[in-house]
């Protein structure tokens, strides 16, 4: 079995994580510090030798979709690793309870060279993970000491996998590098610190808000991690905390051991005070790896921690726990591990893992330690046992600000009454309603347990901005998107629907209604609006109105410029004789350019339009003579100095 390693810390939106796991893990025997035994992850990684990779990519042909953010700064990092082998498992992950997704991983040489990809990238994980807001990390892989040895003392070869990783990261919208390096040799720790630090800047001066990390070892055996250095030369030091018992081990015992107990004089409590102490007890940059499997060994009898008589395997959890459930678990509150004897053939069994009582102590342990997150060895070792998702949940899921609302909407219900809702946030507690009458300076207009305002009495004629976020204990989400309404004694006309979410490679600042809204106004119209979000669960129907004026501005390329329950509520409204206004840069190339024929059939049919270039390279407007403006003068839009966002890449 092996080991999870990793490390976060935070950054902006195109944050890219690289983590380095290095070094072996203790063993509680005599031989205890016996290092050229190997590491966690190789031994999983050769138990899977040979054998033919399982399918992983679901959607081989789909375009990769960047992170898309929730918009929300969680508390703790919780960091998963996805081996391989376990092919098509990450489609049922509890992406709430996860930050990174560690994509287990590329093999790479002592020249720097990848020489196996394992189906890198796999477009379905990563677009499933981003959808989420989760990042995606890809782990590489260098197992031998020489080989490593040989490739952080050469500097061609350094510089040769520096390259490669960033290659490899940006081919797969990644928003990171995981380095399994899992014996750095004791005379290479000059050379090693040389390689992060090259790593880090190369990585920091390539790909803006990147991040690199290091997965660094329980016990540096052979003194070759230079913690202080490490720790300021890179963005975190993930502790990879498992493997203190192997399969080698003399006696059956605690994998993961939180304190001594009797039986782990080498335990997670003390190496985290080591980590603490090299780095000024600075735990901001570290990372508690934990692991979701245990070991399984021949003993000599049933007491606890039992002799062991021959090699130990490896056991996931969720072979682990029903069998425990069976035999009769036994949970050792000395060093927080569950455990359990059977006999096989008759031969005698001791089997130790952590269940979901050991892991919420130690998640919680992490916390208390004021480490910056936790990491899982691995993703899909839990066989969709719901209580090892309870677990987390239990330790973070309420320990973190709520997410912004999803869907918003403001509606003028006439005589000046006006009704503002939202889709509840979960784990929120209280929503904060925020009201401007230029969309430049807010205050706190109403704050209320329930995403739901009806507010009375509001000047008619008039356009009235708000926006929201909810709040819990623990903090608050972003706000939503601005919006914005003109009161009015009847039915608003019109609704403005605010569809651009992107948030990378473009400027968005969630407040284009105040460019939109006026300029209805002003051409003698009311207006509601809402978050394209409202729209396709008939939150808000678009045949309630005459004219629907929706912003797209640059989305796609990061979020889809319209989904398939979007085109549809839209063919219904048009063909129902709706008047349909858009606004946006890349929707022909979206639709045409990349669109599948469903796409592109509703881009030439509603849409009436034809996909020539994806930049025309011109921020003018002509009028066909022979087209439906034609007679309407030459117009400019905004190059990023007018107010709005740099229209970059205007579709002709």
């Amino acid at each position: 079995m092996n080991h999870i390693k990793f490390f976060y810390k935070s950054g902006g939106l195109a944050t890219l994580l690289i983590i380095l796991i290095v070094g072996l893990l203790p063993t509680q025997t005599i031989n205890a510090q016996d290092d050229s035994r190997m590491g966690p992850h190789e031994v999983e990684w050769l138990a899977h030798q040979g054998e033919a990779d399982p399918i992983l990519d679901l959607t081989p042909d789909a375009p990769i979709q960047p992170l898309v953010s929730l918009r929300r700064d969680p508390s703790h990092v919780i960091f998963g690793y996805h081996p391989y082998w376990n092919g098509t498992s990450y489609t049922s992950y509890n992406y709430d309870l996860l930050t990174h997704l560690a994509y287990f991983g590329v093999e790479m040489n002592s020249s720097g060279q990848i020489t196996n990809s394992h189906s890198w990238p796999v477009t379905s994980l990563i677009n499933l993970a981003h959808s989420n807001g989760v990042k995606v990390i890809l782990t590489v892989t260098l197992f031998d000491n020489a080989d490593i040895g040989t490739l952080v003392g050469n500097a061609s070869y350094r510089q040769a996998a520096i390259d490669n990783l960033i290659t490899r990261v940006i081919q797969g919208n990644a928003d990171g590098v995981n380095i399994d390096f899992e014996s750095v040799p004791a005379g290479s720790k000059t050379n090693f610190n040389i390689f992060i630090h090259d790593l880090t800047q190369a990585f920091h001066d390539q790909i803006p808000g990147s991040e690199t990390s290091i997965a660094m070892p329980s016990v540096d055996w052979s003194s070759s991690y230079d913690y202080e250095y490490l720790n300021e030369n890179c963005d975190g030091l993930m502790i990879m905390a498992y493997a203190y018992y192997w399969g080698g081990s003399s006696s059956a015992g605690p994998v993961a051991p939180l304190y001594n107990g009797g039986m782990a004089s080498y335990n997670i409590d003390r190496t985290v005070n080591s980590y603490l102490t090299a780095t000024s007890n600075d735990g901001s940059n570290i990372f508690l790896g934990l692991p979701w499997y245990g070991y399984n060994w021949p003993v000599s009898s049933t007491a606890q921690n039992a002799t062991t008589t021959g090699t130990g395997s490896s056991i996931v959890y969720s072979v682990a726990e029903p069998a425990a459930n069976s035999y009769g678990k036994h949970y050792s509150t000395d060093v927080h591990s569950a455990w359990y004897n059977y006999t096989a053939s008759g031969q005698q069994r001791q089997v130790w893992y952590d269940d979901s009582l050991s892991l919420v102590t130690k998640y919680n342990y992490a916390k208390t330690r004021q480490l910056a997150g936790i990491g899982i060895w691995a993703l899909g070792y839990d066989g969709n046992r719901p209580e090892i998702w309870g677990g987390l949940n239990d330790a973070f899921g309420a320990s973190t600000p709520p997410l912004s609302p999803g869907w918003f909407y403001v509606k003028n219900i006439g005589d000046g009454n006006v009704l503002v809702h939202a889709a509840n946030s979960a784990n929120a507690e209280s929503y904060q309603l925020y009201r401007s009458q230029d969309a430049q300076n807010f205050e706190l207009f109403r704050e209320a347990p329930s995403p739901a305002f009806l507010i009375d009495s509001l000047p008619i004629d008039t356009i009235q901005y708000f926006k929201l976020k909810a709040l819990n204990t623990f903090g608050a989400s972003d706000f939503t998107e601005v919006l914005a309404v003109s009161p009015f004694v009847g039915q608003s006309e019109v609704l403005i629907v605010n569809g651009f979410e992107r948030v990378s490679g473009t400027t968005n600042t969630f407040d284009f209604v105040k460019e939109h809204g006026p300029a209805v106004f002003a051409a003698g119209y009311h207006f509601d609006s809402a978050s394209n979000d409202a729209i396709p669960p008939d939150v808000i129907s678009l045949t309630d109105y005459d004219f629907v004026d929706w912003i797209s501005g640059e989305e796609a390329t990061s979020n889809t410029a319209f989904s398939g329950s979007e085109m549809d509520a839209i063919s219904v409204y048009l063909e129902s004789g709706g008047r349909l206004i858009i606004s946006g840069s890349e929707i022909g190339w979206d639709l045409e350019a990349v669109g599948a024929p469903q796409e592109i059939d509703f881009y030439h049919n509603y849409f009436k339009a034809d996909y020539f270039v994806d930049d025309a390279g011109s921020y003018e407007v002509q009028a066909m003579a022979s087209g439906l403006f034609n007679g309407i003068p030459n117009f400019h839009f905004d190059d990023g100095t007018h107010g709005t966002y740099d229209v970059d890449y205007p579709d002709g």
